[in-house]
């Protein structure tokens, strides 16, 4: 469903390079193996002399250079000119790795995705009143989330301080690159890939603001969304029969035309746990934008599981 907005939009159709930065230090470590694959520990032991050390181990890439090249390398596959502004972004959960490509630094509207955001900050404000949610917060939040409804999360905005309180839980949360919509376009705040990735951090993290029960009761509602809810996005990618927390946005842009199409997850992909954002704006029409989201990341993900896997010298299912 669509988030309310009525603030103009402006029409982009210029094309975006690809942004990501490999690291010179991860070409160079991917450099050293294949040089030490292609000598092997006879040939180069021979070319030293008698008494210099061998080393016994490989330098094996880290998964972080892995991981962006992977990512990079399959964006590029997938959408060799995106349409709109898009941006991925992928955690490896095992090992902390994160890489993100596209649009890194643009800052999307989230549309419905904040209202995974409210959530938070409404469990936060019962926190610190030491109180559990009110029979009335906990009959607006659960169609806020498992139907993506919009009338509690437009009801939720001004429990939880509106713009103004909304920007302290995000400092709180440390999501710097998040901004809340004003006058009560909540649908209109805007974000990047990076925020997004920090989010499902602060959902799962130990040492996250939230606390334990905090955390289980969000993770809950956002792994048992209404059937109409898990269509397109990160739910094209996990793998089947497993249950994941998820949030989707899409919103048509009322002066252009132009649509919006957000998806945020911890998802398992081919067996590896990942956190997984795709944001796109300025889309053609929301057809075209899913399947431009649905596209990437069924480049994306797959790639960035397998190569993870692969570095530690197992096979993928």
């Amino acid at each position: 469903m669509p988030a309310p907005q009525h603030a103009p939009g402006q029409r982009r159709h210029r094309r975006r390079r690809l942004c990501v930065s490999a690291g010179a230090a991860g070409a160079a470590a991917v450099l050293a193996w294949a040089a030490w694959g292609a000598l092997g520990p006879r040939t180069a032991a021979s070319a030293d002399t008698a008494d210099a050390p061998v080393s016994a181990e490989p330098v094996r890439p880290s998964a972080r250079a892995v991981l962006r090249d992977a990512v990079a390398s399959a964006y590029a596959a997938a959408l060799p000119r995106p349409e709109g502004q898009v941006a991925i972004g992928i955690r490896d959960v095992a090992t902390g790795a994160v890489a993100t490509v596209g649009d890194t630094g643009f800052r999307f509207h989230t549309a419905s995705v904040v209202k995974s955001h409210i959530l938070a900050a409404l469990l936060l404000k019962s926190q610190d009143e030491r109180r559990p949610l009110t029979e009335r917060e906990t009959a607006l939040v659960t169609p806020m989330i498992r139907q993506s409804e919009n009338e509690p999360a437009t009801a939720l905005w001004p429990l939880v301080g509106a713009d103004s309180g909304m920007a302290a839980v995000y400092r709180r949360l440390g999501m710097t690159e998040t901004a809340p919509g004003v006058d009560g376009l909540w649908g209109l705040t805007t974000t990047t890939v990076g925020d997004q990735l920090r989010f499902l951090d602060v959902l799962h993290a130990s040492g996250s603001p939230l606390s334990r029960a905090s955390r289980a009761y969000q993770l809950h509602l956002m792994s048992t969304l209404d059937k109409e809810q898990i269509e397109g996005g990160v739910h094209t990618i996990a793998d089947p029969g497993t249950t994941y927390p998820a949030k989707d946005g899409w919103l048509p842009r009322s002066r252009t035309g132009l649509w919006i199409i957000n998806s945020i997850g911890r998802v398992r992909v081919e067996g590896r746990l990942l956190d997984v954002v795709a944001l796109s704006q300025d889309q053609l029409s929301q057809t075209a934008g899913v399947e431009q989201v649905q596209k990437a990341l069924r480049h994306v993900a797959p790639a960035a599981a397998r190569a993870l896997d692969a570095r530690e010298g197992k096979v993928s299912p």
